[in-house]
């Protein structure tokens, strides 16, 4: 899942650039895809769908360590859970005018796979 917001928390769907960079490097959008493209949620739901990645992009919401604590404190995460929280470039992952290369290298890097 690759967030987007906070208060609320908002996720970017499958029908975004984000959901379509996510989905090139094999990655499935665990929530629901209906209603808006960037549906609201919460750290609970986000768990409880078993999502195992957490993308928190710097863009549009610029996302910091206190977002990552209170997302794994509300979604009720302990340290040694196995759900990766993943501070990200949002201009990469975020813009797509030129970047999609470069998005898919980034996300690459982060999920360990260069």
């Amino acid at each position: 899942v690759g967030l987007v917001w906070r208060k609320p928390w908002r996720a970017a769907g499958p029908r975004t650039y984000l959901g379509d960079l996510l989905a090139a490097a094999g990655l499935v959008f665990p929530l629901p895809d209906r209603g808006p493209r960037y549906p609201e949620t919460s750290p609970a739901a986000v768990a409880r769908a078993g999502t195992r990645i957490v993308l928190f992009p710097t863009e549009p919401y610029p996302f910091a360590e206190g977002d990552l604590r209170a997302f794994r404190e509300e979604a009720g995460l302990s340290p040694g859970d196995p759900v990766r929280l993943l501070p990200c470039r949002g201009d990469l992952l975020g813009w797509y005018p030129g970047r999609t290369a470069a998005a898919l290298r980034h996300l690459a890097e982060l999920l360990g796979e260069e």
